[in-house]
Parts: structure tokens; sequence; C-alpha cells
């Protein structure tokens, strides 16, 4: 079960065989391609990035597992540093609201996340937590995702979603996603574009 010594140990091997041991074995995140070619991101992003719109990212992987291929890419100065929160700031933050007598997971679908990304990472995360940042800039988010847990997460914390069919089960998402009433859906995040150069979106 979850936190168990299996759990555990299923853990460790696979974060050894996916990270790599740093000496005789790079491990499989260095074999790691995105979904669409960088160059088509980068030429992306860039438009973003002119239109005034921050991109942030919020995953549930860890840190070390996601800023690494940023810059391999050659994208990582086209993401706004304060607004990319990963598992890491999750497990930071669970420790810190355990402390505030506050046991409870902050992975998605909860707020946490996207919370963190839209009040900014050097945001106190009891703060996040307590919905204490600035509510008007919830106003100018739109989270992206494929997932049910994306949506779950960004209709927690009250902001628009934009489903993109490009998870793991692809287009055959849409009727979920028509279902549960996203803001948009998109076979993928460029044909978000017009949407986020019209101003909407953080």
């Amino acid at each position: 079960y979850y936190g168990g010594e299996k759990w555990e140990q299923i853990r460790k091997l696979f974060r050894d065989w996916y990270l790599g041991d740093g000496a005789e074995r790079p491990g499989f995140v260095h074999r790691e391609q995105p979904l669409f070619p960088p160059e088509q991101l980068k030429a992306f992003l860039t438009r973003l990035q002119k239109a005034g719109v921050a991109a942030g990212i919020g995953t549930g992987r860890f840190r070390n597992e996601i800023v690494p291929h940023l810059k391999r890419w050659g994208i990582s100065d086209l993401f706004d540093p304060e607004r990319i929160v990963t598992q890491t700031e999750v497990f930071q933050a669970q420790e810190e609201a355990k402390k505030n007598g506050m046991d409870l997971s902050l992975s998605k679908p909860h707020f946490y996340i996207f919370g963190k990304g839209v009040a900014g990472l050097s945001e106190d995360d009891m703060a996040v937590l307590h919905r204490s940042f600035d509510p008007t800039l919830l106003n100018q988010t739109l989270v992206v995702g494929d997932a049910g847990a994306d949506l779950y997460s960004a209709r927690s914390l009250g902001a628009d979603f934009a489903a993109v069919l490009t998870g793991v089960a692809g287009s055959a998402e849409r009727p979920f996603f028509e279902a549960e009433q996203a803001t948009y859906i998109a076979d993928d995040i460029f044909g978000l574009l017009p949407i986020l150069e019209g101003g909407k979106g953080e």
C-alpha cells in the first residue's frame, strides 16, 4: 500500500532506473522526448511570452525530473520560474501543513499545485492553502491539462480549465471533458493559441 515498505522498495527501484546513478548508468530520464518537437514548443511559448502570457507548469513529477528536460530542450527560459510547481514543492508544503495541524494530501486533485503557481513559488504555503493570495489573479489564469485530476484541481481552485486531448486516451477523453464542462477543449495546446493570445491565461 502507499507509503508501506513494499511501496518504498518499488519507488526506490523505479527512481534508481529512471534517474540513474549519476555515473555508470545515466537513467531513462535522459532519453525522454516531448510530445512535440522542441522547436515547435519554443515557437509556441515565444508567442505566448510576446503576448504577455506568463507560462507555468504544475506537475506531479519531481523538480529534478522536469527542469533538466526544459533546459535540454531549450525552453526553460520561456517559463516563469515563479510558476513552475512540482511534486517536490507539494511534499514540502505537506510537511509545512502537518506542522500547522493539517495532515492532508496536496497532490492533484487538490488545488494546491495550481494555487501555488498562481500565487507564485515564493508565496507562503499556508497563505496558498488558506487562499490568502490576490483573488483577481484567478481571473487571469487558464489551467491547461489532459487529465481529470487537472480539471478537478482547477475547478477546486476556481480557475478556468482548458482540456487538451493529448493524454493517454487521446480524443476518447472528449466526452468526459464535455460532460464535466471544461471551459475549452482542444486537440492539443496549439489549438489554444488564439485564446491565449487574446489575453486569457497565465
